[in-house]
């Protein structure tokens, strides 16, 4: 069987190295995989924010937080920083999208 984190670690690998929308797609799989894996929803919800895609973010964040409110506390603010149209740069490194 795949393992869903597997495409988390290469992700955020993608993502260190500058490539966010190989990024997306191995954060994708790896949701794909396990629908709830709260980490690669966060991380994915992230990265749309840095490519301004803030829909595409809340819906991520809202559901990584109803799936994992403990871990995805800590992100709750960035949603609501997303929906109120605050500064996108300054919210998203309140936050972290190392992975668990």
């Amino acid at each position: 069987p795949r393992n869903p984190r597997l495409f988390l670690r290469r992700g955020y690998n993608y993502e260190r190295l500058g490539q966010p929308y190989r990024a997306v797609d191995d954060y994708t799989e790896s949701i794909r995989i396990d629908p709830e894996f709260a980490t690669a929803l966060i991380n994915r919800g992230i990265l749309y924010v840095g490519l301004d895609e803030p829909e595409l973010a809340i819906d991520d964040l809202n559901r990584a937080i109803r799936l994992d409110a403990q871990s995805s506390h800590r992100f709750a603010h960035l949603n609501r920083d997303v929906e109120a149209d605050e500064d996108v740069g300054r919210a998203v490194e309140r936050g972290s999208t190392d992975p668990a």
